[in-house]
């Protein structure tokens, strides 16, 4: 169930650009997995850095949000 996927945390795996559809992977349902993704504030998101999945976009796209220190 993708919903699952909402709170938890990954990392990118191909740069998520401002308005276009990049992938994570996260651990979901105890399985590493490999998903499409889009950022929330519309802002790129580099390859390696550590996100968490705030909601869920057309098909099995995550929506993310970068994880910050104050996250």
């Amino acid at each position: 169930n993708m919903r699952n996927a909402i709170g938890l945390e990954g990392t990118v795996y191909q740069r998520i650009p401002a308005d276009d559809i990049g992938k994570v992977n996260l651990v979901l349902q105890g399985a590493l997995k490999e998903f499409n993704a889009v950022a929330a504030d519309k802002e790129v998101i580099q390859t390696g850095e550590r996100v968490r999945v705030v909601g869920l976009a057309a098909g099995e796209t995550l929506v993310v949000e970068r994880i910050t220190e104050q996250s």
